[in-house]
This record gives C-alpha cells, structure tokens and sequence, in this order.
C-alpha cells in the first residue's frame, strides 16, 4: 500500500453563509499543501431565469463584501483569492470555477440543520473530495468512497467490532495533522471510511 495521496495543492470553497465561512477557510487552510497551496474563495450571485445577467453586477456587491471578510480568515501567509461568479445555478459556477482553478478539493458548508454529536458540538462542514484517476487509495472499480468523522476512532472500532463488523486499521492511512483512519465495508461490499480528525 502507497503512502496517502499529497496534500491538495489547490482548494475551492463556495461561501454564501457568513456562519460557516470562517471554518470553511480556517478547514482549507489546514489541509493545504504548505509549500505550494492555494485557496480560492468563491462567491456565486444566482440571476433568476427571465431576468437579465447584467442584474447580477448589483447582486455581486453583497458576495464581494462577504469574500473581503473571508479573506481576513485565511491564517497569515496563507494564499487566498476571491472569485465571483454570476449565473443562472448555483452548481454551474462551481463547477465552472472549479475546472478553472484545476481545484484537487471542494470544500462545501451544509446548508441544512447541523447534527449534535454526545457531546453537544455541531457536526463540520461537507467535504468532496476528488482523487486522481490511478488511486491506489480505494479499489480501481470503485469510482467513490463515503468518509464518516467520528469522535473516538478506537471507541467505535471497539462498539463495531463488538457487533461482529470488520474494522480494518493501517498506520499508512494515518498523518500528523490530518487525523487517523478505519475502514468498514457495507453490505455490498463498498469501503466505508471513519475519520478521526486531530485533537484540537
């Protein structure tokens, strides 16, 4: 087994929800290549259908001040640049700015109700994040993997084993800062991955 993937290079991270957006960048931020990463900050203003695209330029002035005071976020010396995209979907500018930016990770904040985990913390943001095409991290068939933060990777190995589920650990999955790794497969077969950030 190869050692994990590089640190991603380029991260994108749409932010519309002056709530979340400071954990947005200060998680992107964190799991940036030190050396050679950049965050870009992006900000979509959607144009209903039937109203001109120019209505947007009025719109954009709202993302903008909002990407201003997520650029304050970015911890000292970490490379951050606003983006603002107008449109008719949200999801198209994403997707646009991301192939634009040669983005290796999309940050997104959930716009739901947040979980309360047992101890009553609000559960993080949504991540997607896409490997390179000849990955050994997951089987060659598998175009996907689910990845599940947990608080107390060695607890709830304990509570699955105790259950009669496989947990499959190996220390290569593991890295200082990013957090330590389990797998478990569902019933079908597919690798489901348990996350345990870092302390702190």
């Amino acid at each position: 087994m190869s050692p994990r993937s590089p640190l991603p290079g380029r991260i994108l991270i749409p932010v519309a929800n002056p709530g979340t957006a400071e954990e947005l960048i200060r998680l992107g931020a964190a799991m940036l290549d030190p050396k050679t990463g950049e965050l870009s900050a992006l900000g979509i203003v959607e144009v209903p259908e039937g109203m001109p695209l120019s209505e947007g330029a009025t719109r954009a002035r709202h993302a903008r001040r909002l990407l201003q005071k997520v650029l304050d976020y970015a911890p000292n010396g970490t490379p951050i640049h606003p983006i603002v995209r107008i449109g008719r979907h949200a999801s198209e500018g994403i997707i646009e700015a991301s192939a634009e930016q040669e983005a290796d990770l999309i940050i997104f904040g959930w716009g739901g109700k947040a979980p309360i985990g047992n101890d009553g913390r609000n559960g993080g943001p949504t991540v997607f994040s896409p490997f390179a095409a000849d990955t050994d991290y997951f089987p060659a068939e598998k175009q996907w993997m689910l990845n599940f933060r947990v608080d107390g990777l060695d607890a709830m190995k304990a509570e699955l084993e105790s259950k009669g589920i496989e947990v499959i650990t190996n220390p290569e999955w593991d890295a200082p800062g990013v957090g330590r790794f389990a797998r478990i497969f569902d019933p079908e077969g597919n690798q489901v991955e348990l996350w345990e950030p870092p302390a702190g």
